[in-house]
C-alpha cells in the first residue's frame, strides 16, 4: 500500500523504497545524506483479547468444535528517511514530505479490503496479501499516538538516535489453527 500509493520526493520516476524490519542504521558520521525510504518496523504483537476464543463464524461444521483462529494486533513503528545536506546541517524536508504522504496513504485506506489494487505500473494489482483474502474480519489500521516516553523506550531498546516516527497498529490479522477440528459423536 505503501509503495504503491506514496509518490518519491524525487521526483525521478523510480518507486519508493519501503522496508521492513529494524530500521538502522545509523547515519553516517561523515555527514552521509539519507535517501528517501519508509520503513516499517513491528515492534510488538498482542493478541486480541475481543477475539481470543471466538471461532470465525460461517467456518467449519456447525456441530463441529476446535480450535479458535490465533486473532493478533500488530504494531508498527513507521519511520521515515530522507535528508539533504546544507552546509554543516541536515535539510529533512524530503522525511516530513514522506511522513506526510505516508499518514495520507494510511488514513485514506484505514480498513483494506480485499478489492483494493495497486494503481502504480503494473496497475491492478490486488494490495492484500492471498494468505489475509475472504478472512471475516477486515484488517484496520489505526494511528496509535505514542507519548515521548514510549518512543523513547523504542528508540533506546533499538540502540539507535530518533528518527521520525509514528506508531500505527494493524488489526485484527487473524492465523488459523492447523490443528484438527473435533466433531461430537452422534447420540
Amino acid at each position: 500500500l505503501l509503495a504503491d500509493r506514496v509518490p518519491n520526493p524525487a521526483n525521478d520516476g523510480t518507486p519508493l523504497p519501503v522496508t521492513l524490519g529494524h530500521p538502522g542504521p545509523e547515519r553516517d558520521p561523515e555527514g552521509a545524506v539519507d535517501e528517501p525510504r519508509i520503513n516499517l518496523f513491528l515492534y510488538q504483537v498482542v493478541e486480541n483479547c475481543f477475539l481470543k476464543n471466538q471461532e470465525i463464524p460461517g467456518h467449519g461444521h456447525p456441530a463441529g468444535y476446535g480450535y479458535p483462529p490465533l486473532s493478533l494486533d500488530l504494531h508498527y513503528l513507521l519511520t521515515v528517511f530522507g535528508s539533504t545536506a546544507s552546509g554543516s546541517f541536515f535539510d529533512e524536508t524530503p522525511a516530513h514530505q514522506l511522513l506526510g504522504s505516508a499518514m495520507r496513504a494510511l488514513h485514506d485506506h484505514a480498513i483494506v479490503t480485499d478489492s483494493l489494487v495497486t494503481t502504480q505500473p503494473r496497475a491492478g494489482r490486488l494490495i492484500l496479501d492471498p494468505a489475509l483474502r475472504d478472512e471475516y474480519e477486515s484488517i484496520k489500521i489505526t494511528l496509535r499516538p505514542l507519548g515521548l516516553e514510549d518512543l523513547s523506550n523504542i528508540w533506546t531498546a533499538l540502540e539507535l538516535s530518533y528518527r521520525l516516527s509514528v506508531a500505527y497498529e494493524v488489526s485484527v490479522v487473524q492465523i488459523e489453527s492447523a490443528r484438527p477440528r473435533r466433531h461430537p459423536r452422534p447420540v
